[in-house]
């Protein structure tokens, strides 16, 4: 309310503030002038909520642009909760899957961008990454099956018979809609990765002894041996990812050392990431038990409430092992015999015990649930009366991790804190890949020359 008025006084200083040029005779006309003010202040805060589905500008990230499409999955094709990055010239494809909750059959098509190392469009023609049709129509669907939320399901895996990928890179997935590629639906990043060159890497609690609690540490060599690199300084870059996110990806590194045929990275500070603590999680496998972590279930004629229990800030709280997936999600029911169309969607009601936190800013459920992003549908607010802060989403069922950020006001360029609610431990365990680009004098692309997977826990 208080944006609107302000956005309502704003106006009146402005008609003041200029020669009206009609004249206002009467009290009634005024009146009316200042409603239709009023109105439009009002229609444009509107809009304002609806900004992050309204937004159809091709972004070069993981982005939804519609707000009917739900449960967007891209993975590896090989094994469920894997990072969408694959061979070269391999078997491996990655499986994109979403469904559109307006049900029914749309003309959905897909195509396949390749990206810089920094997530801009490479200078390559389509022609030059792609062997056979760079725009396919997306012909695998299916409908929803005894659900109370009707949807339609879509699903296509790349690289295919019809779209061969002949360059490592970057790539992005996007969907559009009737051929209109100004229509997006949808889009999504993975990897095209080349075995070019060795990589040893390991994850370790951080060198520097003030943060050696709190962050992991990432170093690593590069064996370029086989492989000619001009200038390791320019020629190569390096991405670190944390669970699969580019949020908060460590980039911009270069080589700390040159011996013979190794690249040495062994920074003390540059390569470390917040360690975070295990995640929580919720199992809405089942409509007709109350799994793990589900404290109420309501069935009503247009849909299932589930209420999970309340949980209580851990920042204070001494580190405690527990099994997690790392904040991803599948979809499942355990009723179904297929989990692509059986399961139904549910609105979800998270609680989090805490005082009000002081900092400016708000709190926010994270995760593959929310494509570890901070989404308005996943914005807490705070009850005074019950003293904890509140939210829901409408999620399919399946299995859920997820925790609890903090994102600053008026920051652009902050990250999401998860210190402030869920604390930060050396010992929490958590994936790490690293990619490695190259691309040396007159090439216009960045080639992805290795990619290794890290696990805390395993190096520790």
């Amino acid at each position: 309310m208080f944006v609107i008025c302000f956005q309502w006084v704003a106006k009146v200083r402005i008609i003041f503030a200029h020669p009206i040029k009609t004249e206002i005779t009467d009290l009634k006309t005024f009146t009316l002038i200042l409603l239709s003010i009023f109105a439009m202040s009002i229609c444009t805060l509107a809009q304002d909520e609806d900004d992050y589905f309204s937004d159809s500008q091709l972004r070069y990230e993981n982005y939804i642009y519609k707000e009917n499409i739900k449960s967007v999955l891209l993975e590896n094709n090989n094994e469920k909760l894997s990072y969408p990055f694959i061979a070269l010239n391999s078997e491996e494809v990655v499986r994109l899957d979403f469904d559109d909750l307006d049900g029914g059959y749309k003309n959905y098509t897909y195509g396949v961008v390749q990206c810089n190392a920094d997530w801009t469009p490479s200078n390559l023609s389509t022609a030059q990454y792609i062997s056979g049709f760079w725009e396919n129509p997306l012909n695998s669907y299916a409908y929803s099956l005894n659900t109370i939320q009707t949807y339609t399901h879509y699903a296509c895996v790349v690289p295919n018979e019809n779209t061969k990928i002949t360059k490592s890179g970057n790539y992005l997935l996007m969907v559009y809609e009737d051929f209109d590629k100004e229509n997006i639906v949808l889009t999504r990043r993975f990897v095209v990765y080349e075995n070019l060159v060795g990589i040893d890497a390991h994850v370790k609690k951080a060198t520097i002894l003030s943060d050696s609690r709190y962050r992991h540490e990432i170093d690593f060599s590069i064996n370029t041996k086989g492989f000619k690199i001009d200038n390791a300084f320019t020629d190569v870059k390096i991405a670190i990812t944390q669970n699969g996110r580019w949020d908060n990806a460590c980039s911009g590194l270069q080589p700390l050392f040159v011996q013979d045929n190794l690249l040495i990275y062994d920074y003390e500070d540059k390569n470390t990431f917040m360690a975070g603590n295990e995640f929580r999680h919720f199992d809405f496998r089942s409509i007709r038990f109350l799994s793990d972590r589900i404290q109420n279930l309501e069935t009503e004629y247009n849909g299932y409430s589930v209420y999970l229990f309340p949980d209580e800030r851990r920042s204070s709280l001494r580190y405690q092992s527990m099994a997690d997936i790392n904040g991803q999600y599948y979809i499942s029911m355990q009723e179904a015999n297929d989990d692509d169309i059986e399961p139904d969607y549910a609105r979800i009601f998270f609680r989090l015990k805490s005082d009000k936190v002081s900092q400016p800013g708000s709190l926010y459920v994270f995760g593959a649930l929310s494509d570890w992003q901070c989404k308005p549908e996943f914005k807490m607010t705070y009850n005074t009366e019950e003293k904890q802060y509140e939210t829901n989403a409408f999620l399919k069922q399946g299995w859920y991790d997820y925790e609890y950020v903090f994102m600053p006001e008026n920051d652009s360029l902050a990250i999401a804190d998860e210190s402030i609610i869920e604390g930060t431990h050396a010992q929490a365990g958590q994936n790490y890949t690293l990619f490695i680009y190259h691309r040396e004098a007159g090439q216009y692309y960045d080639r992805v020359i290795a990619a290794k997977s890290l696990n805390s826990l395993r190096d520790f």
